[in-house]
C-alpha cells in the first residue's frame, strides 16, 4: 500500500512545510494536506503555513532558509491562487488581522 506522501497531489516541499509548521511527520502532514485540500480555506491555510515558516526563518536570520522559503512561498501562491483569506473568515469571532482601510 502506498504511503500518503506518495499519492498526495501536493509537492513534497509543501508537505514538508506542513510538517514543519504543524510539528508532524511527513505522513501525518500528507494526510493533513489531503484534508486541507478538501476544505474551502485549504489553499489559504497552506500558503499561511509556508509564510509562517518564512517569518520564523527571518527571525532566526537564516539567509539560505529565507531564500528557499521565499521561493517556495512564490510557488505555493502560484499553485494555490485561491482568494480566500482565512484571517477574514466570517466564522471567526475575532480577526487577528484587520486590513487597513482604503482611502480614495
Amino acid at each position: 500500500m502506498p504511503r500518503p506522501v506518495d499519492v498526495l497531489p501536493l509537492p513534497q516541499e509543501e508537505i514538508a512545510a506542513i510538517a514543519e509548521h504543524e510539528h508532524l511527520t511527513l505522513d501525518e502532514a500528507a494526510m493533513r494536506g489531503t484534508v486541507l485540500m478538501g476544505e474551502p480555506h485549504g489553499d489559504a491555510a497552506i500558503r499561511q503555513m509556508v509564510w509562517d515558516n518564512l517569518v520564523r526563518a527571518r527571525q532566526h536570520r537564516d539567509p539560505d532558509r529565507i531564500k528557499a522559503l521565499s521561493d517556495l512561498y512564490t510557488r505555493t501562491c502560484q499553485r494555490h491562487p485561491s482568494p480566500c483569506d482565512r484571517r477574514l473568515a466570517p466564522t471567526r469571532e475575532t480577526h487577528p488581522y484587520e486590513p487597513p482601510e482604503t482611502t480614495h
